[in-house]
């Protein structure tokens, strides 16, 4: 974060930017608002190293938006990422939507260029603003195939390497997977971020068959299945399509929902995007069907995430427990305290006074969280050996036992 200068260098110490100025808030409205005045706030938080301990069980990852396009819309591309290492910023949103807008443009002409270059250097564009920042090469654009490779460069405990991108995946520009956690569980994470621009998703076709052959073999396997996702069913929607070369065929929610019936077997969708916890009946009308798990989002309020845990109830039900967990920093902040634990306090604080929207409304209504789903099995659960269950669940235990004592 003090990428290339010691200090923060960004629109929250520039008078006058769109964001919160916690040395000056009376700057612009965050401050008609009562966020308060917390001077050192910024290069306290930029000037220490946070070391995480990591999750002890097993992780994955899937896609999102923002971690595949320019602020979640747009393809960063090759005149983006020059300006990401160099010595300008943007330092209102008028300046940020220009530079997107423009990275999508085909500068073909000596004139364009030119134009681009004025703009960027010296801010010429009435309304448009740029500041000078401390140029550093090292910073770069995000990159697909680092982002898996950097995965893949991960210790095997509680692991596993890659967290779902194998090297196979990697090579062959895959950013799906298919995990097995037990021999009777699989878990299938997809990559629905539309590699165009906008925001939503769809599922490419390739994708979408490679998903429906993965459910296909798990029910012939007796395997229950939850399929994980970025996008959920409001927003799987993105039709943006490439303008030169060919694109694929894009499969969109109606559809998708549609072929996640054919399979019984499966589940549970677990998603997020809109920042919200909801959660979703699909009933394919004959008792069964699958629940649609949405998560709300871990920087706006109630920066939550949800632990889902399945249940066989031994009479021909199954029954998912959603349960919202928040993080472990409290939620009053001490004034002054800039330390890694206190960080985490003080956004909680920010986020549940936002006044670009309704806070309360990310938490979902009480059917949204900690609520148990009732399926009807999909198949004999009986045909699970318990000794099968008795062996993961003291693997699990073990392994957390041994991350506790390592820690």
């Amino acid at each position: 974060p003090n990428s290339g200068g010691p200090d923060y260098e960004g629109v929250q110490a520039w008078p006058d930017a769109f964001a919160y100025q916690p040395d000056a808030p009376a700057s612009n409205e965050y401050g008609e608002y009562g966020f308060p005045e917390i001077p050192g706030l910024l290069n306290g938080a930029v000037s220490q190293p946070v070391e995480s301990p990591g999750l002890p069980v097993p992780w994955y990852v899937v896609y999102g938006n923002h971690d595949t396009l320019f602020m979640g819309n747009i393809d960063p591309g090759a005149d983006l990422r020059t300006f990401a290492i160099g010595d300008r910023k943007a330092a209102t949103w008028t300046a940020s939507a220009t530079n997107m807008v423009r990275s999508l443009s085909a500068e073909r002409t000596v004139w364009s260029r030119l134009n681009k270059y004025l703009d960027t250097q010296f801010g010429l564009d009435v309304g448009k603003r740029m500041r000078p920042v401390t140029a550093d090469k090292k910073r770069t654009m995000f990159d697909q195939r680092s982002f898996m490779e950097d995965h893949l460069d991960s210790p095997a405990n509680p692991g596993p390497v890659g967290h779902g991108f194998t090297r196979e995946a990697v090579d062959k520009g895959e950013t799906w997977w298919r995990t097995d956690p037990t021999p009777y569980f699989t878990v299938l994470g997809l990559d629905t971020c539309n590699q165009v621009s906008g925001a939503d998703g769809a599922v490419p076709q390739n994708q979408f068959d490679w998903l429906k052959t993965q459910l296909a073999a798990a029910q012939a396997e007796n395997r229950l299945v939850a399929v994980i996702s970025h996008h959920n069913s409001l927003t799987l929607e993105n039709s943006a399509e490439p303008t030169i070369g060919p694109g694929q065929r894009l499969i969109h929610s109606e559809e998708f929902l549609e072929t996640l019936h054919q399979y019984p077997n499966m589940i549970a969708w677990i998603n997020g995007h809109t920042h919200i916890n909801t959660i979703q009946a699909h009933p394919r009308g004959d008792g069964a069907g699958f629940w649609e798990i949405t998560t709300a989002s871990c920087i706006d309020f109630p920066q939550q995430q949800q632990l889902v845990e399945v249940v066989d109830n031994r009479d021909g039900t199954l029954s998912i427990f959603a349960t919202t967990i928040d993080h472990l920093s409290d939620p009053e902040w001490t004034a002054g305290d800039f330390s890694p634990a206190g960080l985490p306090s003080l956004s909680r604080e920010l986020a549940a006074n936002s006044w670009l929207f309704n806070p309360s409304r990310h938490l979902g209504s009480q059917l949204d969280r900690n609520t148990e789903l009732l399926l009807k099995a999909p198949f004999d659960l009986a045909k699970i050996p318990e000794e099968a269950v008795a062996t993961a669940t003291a693997s699990a235990q073990a392994r957390l036992v041994a991350n506790k004592a390592v820690a």
